[in-house]
This record gives C-alpha cells, sequence and structure tokens, in this order.
C-alpha cells in the first residue's frame, strides 16, 4: 500500500491539471453554446432573450423576456438552460455586463468574457453579436 500512495502522490498534480483543464474548457463550452441557444431561440420565437450572469457563486441562467421590450419580466427558458447552471467555484468569471440580450433579429452585442482557473490558465470567449459567432482562445497574461 505504501508503493500505491507514494505513486499517487507523485501523479496528483498532473490529475489535478488535467481536472482543472477539462472544468475550464466545458465551462467555457458550455457557455458558447447557451449563447448560441439563446440567439436561435431569439429567432425562433421572434422575442428577446436574456443570458444573465450572476457572481458570487458565479453561474448563468437564459430567461426570455414576455414582450418585444428586453426590461420587461422575464422568464426562465424551458429545459438545460433555464435552470441555473453553476460554474465550479475553482473558476474565475469575469464579465463586462450582467446579462447580453439576444434579439429577434439574430443581433446581439459583441462580448468578452474572460474564465481563468486557480492556476491562472485563462479562457476567452468572445461572441460577435451581429454573427453569432463564438471563438474561445487562451488568455494572454498579463
Amino acid at each position: 500500500m505504501g508503493l500505491l500512495a507514494a505513486l499517487v502522490s507523485l501523479a496528483w498534480p498532473a490529475l489535478h491539471g488535467l481536472h482543472e483543464n477539462y472544468l475550464l474548457e466545458t465551462t467555457a463550452r458550455d457557455i458558447v453554446d447557451c449563447m448560441a441557444f439563446a440567439r436561435s431561440g431569439a429567432i425562433a420565437d421572434q422575442t428577446p432573450y436574456q443570458l444573465v450572469f450572476q457572481a458570487g457563486p458565479a453561474s448563468f441562467r437564459l430567461y426570455k423576456t414576455t414582450t418585444q421590450d428586453p426590461s420587461t419580466a422575464l422568464i426562465p427558458v424551458s429545459g438545460r438552460w433555464g435552470r441555473e447552471v453553476r460554474i465550479d467555484e475553482t473558476l474565475q468569471l469575469q464579465v463586462p455586463q450582467a446579462a447580453v440580450l439576444f434579439y429577434a433579429n439574430g443581433d446581439s452585442g459583441p462580448v468578452e468574457l474572460t474564465l481563468q482557473s486557480r492556476s491562472h490558465r485563462g479562457l476567452v470567449i468572445d461572441w460577435s453579436g451581429a454573427l453569432g459567432y463564438a471563438s474561445i482562445k487562451e488568455s494572454v497574461p498579463s
């Protein structure tokens, strides 16, 4: 048992780093998928959708408005994105605004989000609002 414990203690940093990278990349992909779903839902329903980000603990949820005015009452969309999606506490999400609006004409403003892990590896999600296209790239440390 002593040898097994020694091997696990040697492998743990690598395994922990793999798990952290997995969390970072899957969370970024989830946010991009939710944004794409919001854009297509807004077009299909001909009503604005809002992706709302919450701080501490970090999470996001997708809503649609009950009218064409996005400042009116919001109702969660049905399915996965209508429930609160919590971001793992080992990750830090930086967003320039608390909500991203997706309009019935397919437009939304451009948004740049940053996800960062405890090991300081970061990913930038760059959403091109008018085109409905997202890119995920490594963030450059400053």
